[in-house]
């Protein structure tokens, strides 16, 4: 959306920088400064809505359907009004969890989507930003680990848990370097060389963190980034090489942590068919809630009801699911959970804002920003198929913020032919 308060705009854009940089410090302060962001897009729509109410001719504001930081602000506002449908409907602990950790973050990031703006300035800090971020990040998760051999991440805020840390460390390493990836190494040396030391740091991190799903996920993404944009630039050999030894070189320091036992006795598991394992336990869930969707395709179950249902089905049927498995407050899979939970027509319709990034940005994928937000949706949806990031606030503001800047990056780009000199 096109309007004449840029100051306010770009206010926002700086208020997302500065909530980015502060993520891996404290999500506190992130999300303190997202809900001062959409404090001043409030200001800003009143201030819109006055202007096009006096105006006499010509509306002073322009509406591009098209936009698709319109589209991802309506779908979020589509899915925080099914949760907050949802959860009147449910009474559960998990319910009221639910309203608080989806429905405050979709809406501040649905005001604020279309009445930001950006400037060269913001653009170059963006990318000196993304570095420090997961260096904020990483580096406490890395001391933790090596003083007291603990997750805590004492400077992390609430994102304690192993898979949550890895899950937003995964998706700000990943933007790292596929910046990285884009930048012209003569013009950008110095910041070539602190992305670089960042990439190896956020994912060192996650190999210390124990995490699998996101360790696997950023590595998928990284080599599947290096390998095309390999092929485009030096050729096929010289990628080869790369690729052989950085997965060399990863293979070995995942085999020098706790991570190698991990992936090691998660295959074991699910070769043997351990149901009492992480992943057995997984696949239990999964089973048991492929049951539910097919006898709730279109109602589903209610927000947290599923081990209702698990526990009513373990007295009936002997042996039906690891009474482990009825203890979890969600499915660990993004779109399993939103199905099992309201119903496939409505669990689909709010999942949309976790897919319209990624569709976005394959049919635009020769825009360079587009491939920043391809490597951002790719990873936040490999991860979302063993957890459920799209019920966590963290996971979903830092992965919403990323996309924010990213689509206002991709939209002054647009406006601002001269500014693919920037690269």
């Amino acid at each position: 959306m096109n309007h004449t308060f840029t100051s306010s705009g770009r206010l926002i854009s700086y208020l997302m920088l500065a909530g980015l940089i502060a993520y891996g410090l404290n999500y506190q302060i992130t999300k303190t400064l997202l809900h001062l962001s959409a404090l001043v897009a409030l200001v800003t729509w009143l201030r819109v809505g006055v202007q096009c109410f006096t105006a006499k001719n010509n509306l002073p504001v322009k509406f591009d359907l098209k936009d698709p930081r319109i589209i991802l602000s309506i779908l979020l506002l589509l899915s925080a009004s099914i949760v907050l449908v949802e959860t009147s409907l449910s009474e559960t602990l998990m319910s009221d969890r639910f309203r608080k950790d989806f429905v405050t973050p979709a809406i501040c990031f649905a005001l604020i989507l279309p009445v930001a703006t950006v400037d060269k300035l913001t653009f170059q800090l963006f990318r000196w930003a993304l570095p420090v971020s997961v260096a904020c990040m990483a580096i406490p998760g890395v001391i933790d680990q090596y003083a007291h051999s603990s997750p805590s991440y004492r400077t992390s805020g609430n994102i304690s848990l192993q898979i949550i840390y890895g899950t937003n460390l995964a998706i700000l390493s990943a933007t790292v370097i596929m910046s990285m990836m884009t930048m012209k190494p003569l013009r950008h040396p110095i910041l070539l060389v602190v992305s670089l030391l960042a990439s190896v740091l956020g994912i060192w991190a996650i190999i210390l963190s124990g995490s699998r799903g996101p360790l696997l996920s950023i590595l998928v993404v990284s080599l599947f980034t290096i390998t095309l944009v390999g092929l485009k630039y030096i050729g096929w050999i010289k990628t080869v090489v790369i690729v052989i030894l950085l997965s060399s070189v990863t293979t070995f320091a995942v085999m020098q942590s706790s991570m190698f036992s991990r992936l090691s006795d998660g295959l074991s598991n699910i070769s043997s068919n351990v149901k009492s394992s992480s992943m057995g336990l997984r696949f239990e869930m999964w089973r048991g809630a492929k049951d539910l969707i097919i006898e709730h395709p279109i109602s589903g179950v209610g927000i947290g009801q599923q081990n209702d249902h698990f526990k009513a089905k373990n007295l009936e049927l002997k042996d039906y699911m690891h009474p482990r498995a009825t203890s979890f407050i969600h499915l660990h899979n993004d779109f399993i959970n939103a199905m099992t939970w309201m119903g496939i027509p409505l669990g689909l319709l709010f999942m949309a804002f976790t897919v319209y990034p990624l569709a976005w940005a394959l049919r635009n994928k020769r825009n360079i920003v587009a491939q920043s937000v391809l490597a951002v949706s790719t990873v936040y949806l490999l991860n979302g198929l063993t957890n459920t990031p799209s019920i966590r606030a963290t996971s979903l503001t830092l992965m919403l913020s990323v996309i924010f800047l990213l689509l206002q990056f991709s939209a002054y780009r647009l406006d601002t032919p001269s500014s693919d000199n920037a690269r």
